[in-house]
């Protein structure tokens, strides 16, 4: 079987059974080092697949990677600096073969690259500003209608974690979000509506999935997956297909008893919309608020 560089390039085609890994590689200090790109804490450093005959694999990687910071699992962008793709290929007859892409580098990006993009520009400036630490990138997202206030301030909320600085939290708009930024750097618990908030936001715009969620117990996560193995045509989380935009999402003051807590959620696609209504249970656990149940009700 013939393997070479544009296999990587090209993605692959089996004409034997193989076992494939896959894996990201940075050049440090003259030498090749994996780099863990997925969340797996019994690994993460490469990925597997079975590969049979007539089968093909293609794959993309997002620039981004894993790494533990104070006992807490955190994924970024990588750093500027020199990687390849290589695949690890085993067949039945157990032999191996070791194919790496051409060396590619990833650049610093600069604010005239970000604004000179026509897709995901608030993103690129937003990556830029974490990168260099600098709040001040963010005054030039500028966004559409109905959005630049989330964008904005979620610049902001991740530049003030990057510098572990929560002056740079009163620069958020939105009051419940700036609270979570300044709350996150001092390591308090979070209000239920807080939490509520924080977690539609990661899940509806950051898709951060349910199962690597903080904010939800294990038992809503169990439920949920009951709905999808069971077939569902809406969202399971919100019961909409489409999310509303960042400004929409409005959340009501909690009504606490006890160690159990209510919060409405409503989601508007319009300004003039009535919305979308969610009420969500929390619970108190060792001292933080979960998430244990979500409801669709009408207006």
């Amino acid at each position: 079987m013939e393997m070479n560089q544009s296999i990587l390039e090209k993605g692959l085609f089996a004409r034997i059974s193989f076992r494939l890994v896959f894996s990201i590689e940075i050049l440090e200090n003259g030498n090749w080092k994996k780099i863990r790109t997925n969340s797996s804490i019994c690994d993460g450093l490469s990925q597997k697949k079975e590969l049979k005959p007539g089968e093909s694999f293609e794959f993309e990687w997002n620039q981004e990677h894993y790494f533990f910071r104070e006992n807490k699992e955190i994924k970024e962008k990588v750093s500027p600096g020199s990687y390849r793709i290589c695949l690890n290929f085993t067949s039945q007859k157990e032999l191996k073969y070791k194919v790496c892409s051409k060396i590619f580098v990833i650049k610093e990006l600069t604010l005239e690259e970000c604004l000179q993009r026509e897709w995901n520009k608030e993103e690129c400036i937003k990556e830029l500003a974490v990168r260099e630490k600098n709040p001040n990138l963010c005054e030039k997202i500028i966004g559409i209608p109905y959005y630049i206030t989330f964008e904005k301030d979620d610049c902001y909320f991740e530049v003030a974690i990057a510098t572990r600085d929560s002056k740079i939290c009163e620069k958020i708009g939105n009051k419940l979000y700036q609270n979570c930024c300044i709350k996150t750097i001092q390591r308090q618990p979070f209000t239920p509506e807080e939490v509520v908030l924080k977690f539609l936001f990661e899940y509806m715009y950051e898709s951060i999935p349910l199962e690597k969620s903080n904010f939800v117990t294990k038992e809503y996560q169990q439920k949920v997956a009951e709905i999808i193995e069971r077939g569902t045509l809406v969202d399971p989380v919100i019961f909409v297909q489409d999310v509303p935009p960042p400004e929409g999402v409005v959340i009501e003051k909690a009504k606490i008893s006890n160690n159990t807590a209510s919060v409405k959620a409503i989601l508007k696609y319009s300004p003039e919309s009535s919305g979308h209504i969610l009420k969500i249970e929390l619970f108190l656990i060792d001292g933080e608020w979960k998430i244990n149940s979500i409801i669709c009700v009408l207006p």
